[in-house]
């Protein structure tokens, strides 16, 4: 979600800045905005979060409602987790989640250069492929819930594999079309709906995470 709202903001604010700014300096500059708003989402959460749905970490600990544990029970957790091979299986599928870090990192410009779009428009549709999290990441948690309920631990993981399945092969046939010269509209359609699948896949994926282990 951020950075399709990145992908919009950044050139507008580079295109306010590079008006009474060398272009070079203005894509410096330009990088102060985020720079500020992660600052202030750091100082935000410090100040103002709470470490437990209960309250702080002081007050809990007054209440007894969490047990003091050791440094060696620390460790004993990490490795319990490091040796669990269904953590490691579990690491590799989300990696492929992470595929979305590739796409945005060159969409824009390929929007840019593909379609002869000013930087502003094809940062507009390069922002359609982060937006769409907003609504596929918890339909994606949704489906491994309700997939729970009705076929338990089979019915998460078959759900897993089938959403990141389609999400290849959209990627696969998004490529196609791109290289075969199609239009903006259709290219901008097959990368919505890849980034769905790709973005549900992470909804499905933390549906099974908390079942791995219960430390």
């Amino acid at each position: 979600m951020g950075s399709g709202v990145a992908q919009v903001v950044m050139p507008l604010a580079y295109s306010l800045l590079h008006i009474g700014v060398m272009d070079s300096m203005a894509g410096r500059v330009v990088f102060l905005l985020p720079a500020g708003l992660q600052i202030a989402t750091a100082l935000a959460a410090f100040f103002f979060a709470q470490d437990f749905p209960q309250g702080d970490f002081s007050v809990v600990r007054k209440k007894k409602q969490i047990q003091k544990r050791g440094i060696r029970n620390f460790w004993e957790i990490v490795k319990e987790g490091i040796g669990d091979y269904r953590s490691w299986i579990l690491a590799l599928t989300y990696g492929y989640r992470t595929s979305p870090l590739t796409i945005e990192a060159v969409i824009a410009m390929f929007f840019r250069e593909r379609f002869i779009m000013g930087m502003e428009a094809a940062g507009a549709a390069a922002a359609c492929f982060g937006v769409i999290n907003i609504v596929s990441r918890p339909i994606g948690g949704m489906a491994s819930d309700e997939l729970g309920e009705n076929f338990g631990m089979r019915g998460r993981l078959w759900g897993l594999w089938l959403v990141q399945t389609i999400g290849g092969v959209m990627c696969f046939l998004l490529g196609r079309v791109s290289d075969e010269g199609a239009s903006l509209g259709l290219t901008v359609v097959m990368l919505v709906v890849f980034a769905f699948f790709v973005q549900a896949a992470s909804g499905l994926t933390f549906g099974v995470v908390p079942f791995v282990s219960e430390r």
